[in-house]
């Protein structure tokens, strides 16, 4: 039989209390973190995507007559966005990978200094990989979309002017707006899990990770099903019975967003609690 004295059974409700605390203002702490980047990241790109679209219009006036010459410079565009998201998710993987780094150590009563470690190649990769898949998800989808507008038009019989007419209001102010907000805000959470998973890493007190869903108003039904999911760390969660469109990186799960917009977070599971 499991014996425990007074000692033990205070340390153990005290510690039970500080973890249930960290999960209470965890998700609603995240928020208000990451709220000012997704934010900043919004008007960021409302102004790319507006001169990415001018582009696409310059075209149809130069080349009225040929819709083959309808798009815009897809290597110049792949570099230009590339860069624009390395910039915004290594200052938001430093800042999340610092938290959770020092949210294991407070959960793990780990009394050193803490220090997230933005070189480290585990890090490195992580940029690299979500800043490239960035930017060539996001050419391929204007160009698809422009394509397909175009043959939509052509199989209708359209004039020049009516396909051009057809592509100028796909690209107008409100497809601007809405794919910012959705794009921002799926990257945001994507560069912040990452980081927290990373500083999970690297604090050395982390066996794995817990999928979070809010549980608000604005859940869905399929983060409902993740929520209390695990994996071990820098591995995918197993989402093979959720039918979703929608995966970074072909058949894996590694950590929120589960699909645009999503909003859930990672909790560490600690060695030893």
């Amino acid at each position: 039989m499991l014996n425990l004295n007074k000692i033990d059974i205070d340390k153990i409700a005290d510690d039970i209390l500080y973890f249930i605390k960290g999960i209470e203002g965890l998700w609603y702490d995240y928020i208000k973190r990451i709220d000012p980047h997704e934010k900043k990241y919004i008007d960021i790109l409302k102004k790319e995507l507006k001169r990415h679209y001018q582009e696409v219009f310059d075209n149809i006036d130069k080349y009225p007559d040929n819709t083959d010459e309808w798009t815009f410079d897809r290597k110049y565009w792949e570099i230009h966005f590339a860069e624009i998201e390395s910039k915004f998710i290594t200052a938001l993987i430093k800042q999340e990978g610092q938290r959770a780094f020092d949210y294991a150590l407070n959960l793990a009563r780990k009394d050193i200094e803490p220090s997230f470690d933005i070189y480290s190649p585990e890090v490195t990769n992580a940029l690299i990989g979500q800043t490239s898949r960035f930017s060539t998800q996001l050419v391929n989808t204007s160009e698809n979309e422009i394509r397909t507008a175009i043959a939509a038009g052509l199989e209708q019989g359209e004039s020049y002017d009516k396909l051009a007419l057809r592509v100028q209001k796909l690209l107008g102010a409100d497809a601007i707006k809405g794919r910012a907000e959705l794009i921002a805000r799926t990257e945001t959470v994507f560069a912040s899990a990452s980081g927290a998973e990373l500083g999970y890493l690297q604090s050395g007190v982390v066996e794995g990770k817990e999928w979070m869903t809010a549980e608000d108003e604005r859940t869905c039904e399929f983060c409902m099903e993740m929520n209390g999911r695990t994996a071990p760390l820098g591995e995918s969660f197993d989402v093979n019975d959720i039918n979703l469109n929608f995966d970074y990186s072909a058949g894996a799960m590694p950590h929120p967003p589960l699909h645009c917009k999503c909003r859930c977070v990672l909790l560490p599971i600690i060695k030893g609690i």
